[in-house]
């Protein structure tokens, strides 16, 4: 399988119809509650275009962190809310009003032009949102029930089936079928708004959902958490989510 390409790949990421965004409380009121949050729940920046979050935990230097898809953001320091309808399946979105900003958008893939907006190279399609730990509480359990516990090996072609977990198709599996540089091919299903959503074999991370195929027979692609660390350990200076742990379990 060839690296993919955005000629003959499409990016995941979905735009979904306006709806009327919900606005954040007014200064001077009180704290935003604590809301929990897990891998595969449905997020935004704008309300309009939407994502499914990759594995959340923590960095080297203690700091609450997720994992989502670099073509999911526009700019580093953009905020990121949940998404007021967490419907499996639903193309709504809106900017949930409590507790307004989960995080921002604080690391992107060496691969992602700041110029142009947009991932150049598919292979490290990622981005680092810091959470905000007074109004985020994480989850090692995706809305479906895949539990996170360990960023997992790479997975057995011909014979590991993977799993993911996205606000878009729900839980999907599928034998894993190719390993190009740092993109694992699967026949585990992923649409339109599942980009970032954790893929697992086990109980093990491998991968964040990345690009489809436009050809149905085609596998889908995800991007190995192998290389996202990589490319995190070679920026140097301790950027977020440089040395990621998934949160353990309850």
């Amino acid at each position: 399988m060839r690296a993919p390409t955005r000629r003959h790949l499409l990016a995941v990421l979905l735009l979904v119809p306006t709806l009327a965004l919900v606005a954040a409380p007014p200064s001077g009121t009180a704290p935003s509650p604590r809301v929990t949050i897990s891998a595969g729940v449905k997020v935004t920046t704008d309300g309009v275009r939407w994502c499914s979050l990759g594995p959340v935990g923590h960095d080297r230097a203690d700091r609450a962190v997720a994992l989502l898809a670099g073509h999911c953001m526009d700019r580093l320091g953009d905020p990121l809310f949940l998404c007021a309808d967490q419907t499996q399946g639903a193309t709504a979105c809106g900017r949930a009003a409590e507790p307004g900003v989960i995080g921002s958008y604080a690391t992107v893939s060496s691969g992602f032009d700041a110029e142009a907006g947009e991932i150049v190279d598919w292979n490290i399609d990622y981005s680092v949102v810091a959470l905000d730990p007074a109004v985020t509480a994480l989850d090692a359990v995706t809305p479906n029930g895949l539990v996170v516990e360990r960023i997992g090996e790479w997975p057995a072609l011909g014979r590991d089936i993977a799993c993911k977990d996205g606000r878009r198709t729900g839980k999907t599996c599928g034998l894993t079928l190719s390993l190009d540089r740092n993109v694992i091919g699967t026949w585990g299903a992923a649409w339109f708004g599942d980009s970032g959503s954790p893929l697992l074999v086990g109980t093990g991370v491998v991968a964040i959902t990345s690009t489809i195929d436009p050809n149905p027979a085609g596998p889908f692609s995800y991007v190995g958490l192998a290389g996202i660390l990589e490319d995190l350990e070679a920026r140097g200076g301790d950027p977020v989510g440089a040395g990621f742990v998934p949160v353990p379990p309850r």
